[in-house]
């Protein structure tokens, strides 16, 4: 897990974006979190963004290169993804390591369980959490949730001018969501069976949604295998 940073006025840092690590040297985000906006740092390893006394030793890293997928257009939130390159390769640890990412055949069953970690509010319009969070949510057939956001009318046109595209996912449910400031973050699939075979896959990117844990209006994801030709030629 990753955290986006730009230098205040006081040289502080304000974090406003997750991102996951998938190289020595490159982090997943989303692309409205780095277009046209300042990026200084992307920070790993952290646990408490309050508090130097947690036992996380996080490492900065001055950023090298951003990228963002050619196809992103806003304010649509189609190909909502993005690669930031690092201006140094990350020294790998058992807390610090790239994310596994997704085959393209990866099938997910019915109402999969998923879970998303982040930084963000714990609650629509709250404040941003200081310590590093995470919540399991279920994933929703694209159909469905379709439907739950045709209901918004205009707003959802604005965001998705041709319905939901086979390129994002929607996970969540009622009082369990992402929310501002989770944005770039990872959603991850916890595959295999047995504790030695067990990995998380990273099969989504924090994009959108309406408000936080709504009850009919899941959190939208980039899917991570739509984007997997992309992901390798940038890399």
């Amino acid at each position: 897990m990753a955290a986006l940073g730009r230098k205040r006025f006081d040289n502080k840092f304000k974090f406003f974006c997750g991102a996951t690590l998938i190289s020595e040297d490159a982090v997943l985000t989303a692309a409205h979190c780095v277009k046209d906006q300042q990026l200084d740092i992307v920070r790993l390893g952290e646990h408490d963004l309050s508090s130097d006394n947690d036992g996380a030793n996080p490492i900065d890293f001055e950023v090298k290169e951003v990228l963002i997928h050619p196809d992103y257009l806003p304010p649509s939130l189609q190909n909502d993804i993005a690669i930031v390159k690092l201006s140094k390769r990350v020294s790998l640890t058992s807390k610090v390591k790239p994310a596994c990412l997704p085959s393209p055949s990866t099938s997910f069953p019915s109402q999969a369980a998923v879970t998303v970690v982040g930084w963000g509010a714990l609650g629509f319009g709250d404040r941003s959490a200081s310590t590093l969070q995470e919540v399991t949510v279920p994933m929703w057939i694209n159909e469905r949730c379709q439907n739950a956001y045709q209901k918004l009318g205009e707003s959802f046109k604005v965001i998705y001018p041709n319905g939901l595209p086979d390129t994002v996912l929607c996970a969540g449910t009622e009082g369990k969501d992402a929310c501002q400031g989770d944005s770039g973050g990872p959603l991850l699939f916890r595959s295999g069976t047995g504790t030695r075979h067990q990995k998380y896959l990273l099969v989504g990117v924090v994009s959108g949604g309406s408000q936080c844990g709504l009850a009919n209006s899941p959190g939208i994801y980039t899917k991570v295998d739509q984007f997997l030709r992309w992901i390798a030629d940038t890399l």
